[in-house]
């Protein structure tokens, strides 16, 4: 009687949940569509100024104002795209997808970023994980769990390393992203998934929300642990494609 009772607090937990997202989501795609055209015409026009040849004798502190000016609108497109994330619900698509050539492509494509702060992108990678799912919407979870521990990870002094590593477990592949940074200060975890929470003063605290919707609509989960590396570590945990796995 006491499980029965528990499951239905968190079933009217997550259904409250999901009504206040989708409000939210409706709220933030609303101001997302009616800023983004206004937002690119101003990238657009700073970049004409900057590429005029008649204009480039303007003083170094007027250049410099409009490359702050163009990151700055970088950002808030940035942040409106995160926003508008809420609004999008994950499809989990049903595609073949071999996960370790995934997270193989997206450790390649960011591996230049993550020398440039001197961060180790090490890869520990099976073949043959083969799943079921939406390559853009777990491309983009991986790319968020990358990108959260090589900023993690570059506040740290000494060595700095991040590690990428897919395994098969029985039924399911899993995918670990941990590093050797500060890890999740205590006092977040029980929100760390939850919209607009962050440890970052520049964070929108959306990305690890919609990583872990993305999992479960993969009927997966993400989970956070500590790391034997020293800081945090996050696990992907997705259902093995059953065919591929008699094809293996």
């Amino acid at each position: 009687r006491e499980e029965a009772y528990q499951k239905l607090i968190l079933e009217e937990k997550a259904r409250i949940g999901a009504e206040r997202l989708a409000v939210v989501g409706e709220l933030s795609a609303r101001i997302t569509h009616e800023l983004r055209n206004p937002l690119s015409s101003l990238s657009l026009n700073i970049e004409m100024i900057l590429e005029d040849p008649h204009l480039q004798d303007l003083e170094a502190d007027t250049h410099d104002m409009l490359l702050s000016m163009k990151h700055e609108i970088e950002r808030l497109e940035a942040l409106s795209g995160a926003y508008l994330s809420l609004a999008r619900k994950p499809t989990g698509a049903h595609h073949r997808i071999s996960l370790s050539e995934l997270a193989q492509s997206v450790v390649s494509q960011l591996q230049r970023s993550a020398a440039l702060d001197g961060v180790t992108l090490e890869q520990r990678i099976v073949p043959n994980a083969w799943i079921q799912g939406d390559e853009n919407e777990l491309r983009g979870v991986l790319i968020n769990l990358i990108e959260n521990a090589r900023i993690a990870v570059a506040q740290t002094s000494g060595a700095r390393c991040i590690r990428v590593s897919v395994s098969l477990k029985e039924d399911h592949v899993r995918c670990t992203i941990e590093d050797n940074g500060p890890g999740v200060s205590p006092a977040l975890y029980e929100q760390l998934f939850e919209p607009f929470v962050s440890d970052r003063a520049d964070g929108t605290g959306l990305g690890l929300s919609t990583s872990k919707r993305v999992a479960e609509a993969h009927q997966g989960t993400l989970t956070y642990t500590g790391s034997d590396l020293g800081g945090a570590c996050f696990t992907l945990l997705l259902p093995r494609h059953q065919e591929a796995t008699s094809l293996a």
